[in-house]
């Protein structure tokens, strides 16, 4: 089926655009459609305003705690500075797709029908396609993100960029039970934290989350509690106070829960990271991975539902997409891209491609032999708006 509709009547001239007909359409729809059980971000993800520099950056909100607020019914207003914002980037990445076909190879008649037109046109057509592939390898695996110079090609981060570990080294105090991180975690009093270690501080738990209250005069240093209403209102009988300090202790602030490479992911894993994105007003709602794990996915899910048939009916096979977890629905997708060691449930609101240009072909490069060649080009990268809406499972056992 075609990409786009054409309109085939007569045009009433081709001297302007508003008479004319066969004006060759954008090509980000063709990338996508061509083959969208690939390009699964490619094709779900939007497309926020374009960029204008090969650095892209955009500020984002913290998602404040609630907080205690009470007041007098008659007293004067107090003043408090606003809410803080963010600064978060990316770069721009340039991908180029080209080719030659030789005069001779594009006349020649060919014992095959090719059904894009000539040897050219398909050649153009692959080009389409390798493009889509790559931009989503980018997406699936970008680590990093990589600033361009006159001899290093810039690289745009993709999701693993934005949903990483994140973390932060802390010393614990076995006395008063403070926890002072190695830089500011930008956290706020009310936030959740979780640590891993080599050796966890007696009375903590690994991948239990706590939340924090943030000393007034020294942002790095934190006390522990139970309960939000704790961590606010610095209840003393809700804070949680270590007994030894441990070994390699570190603080993490994103909603990325690490299976260590030694365990595959359960239900718990999933609700727990689901509970952290939640808590920070997040619903993330579609969850990525490889065929793999999508296959454990599904035999967790059916694991929890009794089937009943009929006495002397054939066993059905069943596969199970969606999860109604504590937290909210999980679609699962099986991406053909991704590697067996993560899971990413991502609310796909915040989500966006940025264009410094999107995908045409290069004009006029002119014929210098007896062959056509082209290129196709796109300059883009990924903006993820709130990565703290969404959530991840890393590092789980292949």
């Amino acid at each position: 089926m075609a990409d786009v509709t054409r309109n085939l009547n007569k045009s009433a001239n081709q001297s302007f655009t508003y008479d004319a007909i066969g004006h060759a359409e954008d090509l980000s729809p063709i990338l996508t459609n061509i083959t969208p059980e690939v390009t699964l971000f490619y094709s779900k993800f939007g497309n926020t305003k374009p960029a204008t520099e090969t650095t892209f950056s955009w500020m984002t909100k913290g998602l404040r705690p609630p907080q205690t607020n009470a007041h007098l019914e008659y007293e004067k207003y107090e003043f408090e500075p606003v809410g803080s914002i963010e600064g978060l980037s990316n770069n721009v990445q340039f991908f180029q797709n080209s080719g030659l076909v030789s005069d001779v190879q594009n006349e020649v008649v060919k014992a095959y029908n090719n059904e894009h037109g000539t040897d050219l046109d398909d050649a153009k057509f692959d080009a389409y396609k390798y493009q889509a592939q790559d931009i989503e390898y980018m997406l699936v695996n970008g680590e990093k993100k990589v600033d361009g110079t006159k001899t290093v090609a810039p690289l745009s981060g993709g999701i693993p960029y934005f949903m990483s570990m994140n973390t932060i080294d802390v010393t614990v105090s076995s006395t008063d039970g403070t926890v002072t991180a190695s830089t500011d975690p930008k956290l706020d009093t009310g936030d959740i934290v979780y640590f891993v270690a080599k050796t966890m501080p007696t009375g903590l738990k690994k991948g239990l989350y706590y939340y924090v209250r943030v000393d007034a005069s020294d942002p790095k240093k934190l006390t522990l509690f139970d309960t939000q209403k704790g961590a606010v209102e610095n209840i003393a009988d809700k804070q949680v106070k270590p007994t030894a300090a441990g070994t390699s202790v570190q603080l993490v602030a994103n909603n990325i829960i690490s299976l260590g490479g030694s365990a595959d992911f359960t239900l718990d894993d999933i609700n727990n990271a689901m509970e952290m994105a939640f808590k920070r007003g997040g619903n993330p709602t579609e969850a990525f991975m490889s065929s793999s794990k999508f296959r454990k996915f599904s035999d967790l899910v059916l694991a929890q539902t009794t089937t009943y048939r009929k006495s002397g009916e054939k066993k059905a096979a069943m596969v199970a997409t969606i999860y109604q977890g504590a937290f909210g629905v999980v679609n699962a997708n099986i991406h053909r891209l991704y590697p067996d060691e993560r899971v990413d449930i991502l609310d796909m609101q915040y989500w966006d491609m940025r264009y410094l240009s999107r995908p045409h072909e290069v004009t006029n490069l002119g014929k210098d032999g007896t062959y056509e060649k082209f290129v196709i080009e796109t300059r883009v990268g990924l903006q993820g708006t709130q990565p703290k809406a969404s959530c991840s499972i890393v590092d789980i056992q292949r």
